[in-house]
């Protein structure tokens, strides 16, 4: 059995990020536009200092991916599609620096398996594409880029995840990230063909439930590691 030698999971800032999300969602389900606008800044950081007071490594690619997920978030609130392409520009810098520290944790997983896990990704990929190229008229290449990039990340946690053979905590990241692809799927979709304010909700939704999964498994990964290196030299 493995000994607990790491502090407990400091969940204050957790709770605030629950709070936020809560605020946001309740804001736009009841048309408070300035409560969801006000509340939707503060999600991030707060799962920023989450990732802070509980992780021990504190790896800077988080941290990085978690800002630029901020500004996207901030420059999504205008309209526009100028802050519509810089915002999306933010989220791909955030996207390629989960890739960097996602990428190195699926050494190991031999080429044959990696590839075969491409298969989804590359359909999910070219249905989505398929379906919106008609309507994404001067953002097709932008949304194009983005989405490769979005897939990408969402395939190296698939890889690190079949490499541990999804335990538990690798689990968490893997469900982040297929969110992320289901939220942005989502926004494109009511973004260039229609939808209603149930959609508007989902995008939401299943964008703070990716960012808080993937967050939180990394947490629980790394903290699981580091007890069991610790039990092994103990």
């Amino acid at each position: 059995m493995i000994k607990t030698s790491l502090p407990p999971i400091n969940w204050n800032s957790g709770i605030l990020f629950l709070v936020f999300s809560a605020l946001n969602l309740f804001g736009r389900y009841f048309d408070y536009l300035l409560l969801a606008d006000l509340s939707k800044p503060l999600i991030i950081p707060s799962l920023f200092l989450f990732y802070y007071m509980n992780s021990e490594r504190r790896d800077r690619n988080i941290f990085i991916a978690l800002v630029f997920s901020l500004i996207g978030d901030i420059l999504l609130i205008f309209n526009g599609n100028t802050y519509f392409i810089i915002g999306l520009l933010s989220y791909l810098i955030g996207q390629v620096f989960y890739i960097i520290f996602f990428f190195p944790k699926s050494k190991g997983l031999t080429m044959k398996y990696r590839l075969l896990l491409c298969v989804p990704f590359l359909f999910s990929y070219s249905f989505l594409v398929y379906l919106l190229h008609n309507d994404l008229g001067d953002l097709l290449v932008p949304i194009l880029i983005y989405g490769f990039i979005l897939f990408a990340m969402g395939l190296t946690t698939v890889w690190w995840g079949f490499k541990e053979l999804f335990l538990k905590y690798t689990r968490y990241v893997v469900w982040g990230a297929v969110l992320f692809l289901l939220s942005d799927a989502l926004l494109a979709t009511a973004m260039f063909i229609g939808g209603d304010k149930s959609i508007d909700m989902l995008v939401m939704l299943t964008y703070i439930f990716a960012q808080g999964f993937i967050i939180f498994g990394i947490v629980k990964n790394e903290r699981y590691e580091l007890e069991k290196k610790n039990s092994i030299k103990n």
